[in-house]
């Protein structure tokens, strides 16, 4: 069969997938913060109020570390306050889970209007509205204690690896890191560890937290240079990816006439 139309052919199919499937890649980006204010200043230049703006909210705390008691993992919707109940929550004994391992995994997932959290064996979920858009999570480690310490890692998004994300706080110290890049359904999963000498009579005084938040406009850079995931491979754009199919299918006909001219021979 000539070689040509079946190139034709082939360049022809190529084009049309070019045309109907556009570039898709997509940059996830870390920066880290070492106070609160550092990062309500960082979200009030995106336009954003760093309360009032959250979507939706995931808070696991020290608690009391007791069956019945107070809760420890909680699931917060838009425009709750400090001082509200989380929409829905669930208790963890720490203590236990700590005495098993000490890192306790850690899930928090959207599927279509649901997000779910659970630590351990722990488990909660939160109905978000319809179209409700998540594009960035900002995650918190707060010791609120002097001989508190939370620390975070291990961190993933949709199974690709945060580099630089673990996340460390301290004798009184926070940490937050926020990841911008979403878009749709996610997946973040990671490790946990909560430590202290004294049990903190405040149950929010030792929490990780991971606030949700619609974030537009341009990124800025005010902690350094942003950490790129590279584990999710880029789409080459339409034109790219003609020059490679191009320079395939020169590479197959000059092939092709090689052999055409050896079998001549």
């Amino acid at each position: 069969m000539p070689v040509r139309p079946l190139l034709a052919g082939a360049l022809l199919a190529s084009l049309a997938c070019a045309v109907v499937q556009p570039a898709q890649a997509a940059a996830i980006l870390l920066q880290h913060f070492a106070s609160q204010e550092a990062f309500t200043e960082y979200l009030a230049k995106r336009g954003l109020d760093a309360g009032a703006d959250i979507r939706a909210m995931a808070q696991a705390r020290v608690g009391d570390s007791r069956a019945g008691g107070t809760w420890e993992l909680g699931l917060f919707g838009a425009g709750a306050g400090a001082d509200d109940k989380p929409a829905s929550s669930a208790q963890l004994d720490w203590i236990a889970q700590q005495d098993k391992t000490s890192w306790v995994p850690f899930t928090l997932s959207r599927f279509g209007e649901t997000l779910a959290f659970t630590i351990g064996s722990a488990t909660t979920a939160l109905a978000l509205p319809k179209g409700e858009e998540i594009s960035a999570l900002a995650l918190s480690a707060l010791a609120g204690t002097k001989d508190g310490r939370v620390i975070l890692r291990d961190l993933t998004l949709d199974g690709a690896t945060l580099d630089n994300a673990d996340l460390k706080a301290e004798s009184g110290a926070q940490d937050t890191s926020l990841v911008e890049g979403l878009s749709g359904d996610f997946s973040l999963t990671g490790e946990a560890r909560m430590r202290w000498d004294v049990l903190p009579k405040d149950p929010s005084a030792l929490m990780l937290q991971v606030s949700a938040y619609t974030l537009t406009g341009d990124v800025l850079y005010t902690t350094g240079a942003p950490v790129t995931n590279t584990a999710q491979a880029a789409i080459p754009e339409p034109a790219s990816a003609l020059v490679l199919l191009a320079a395939s299918l020169g590479l197959i006909g000059h092939r092709h006439m090689r052999r055409r001219g050896a079998g001549r021979g």
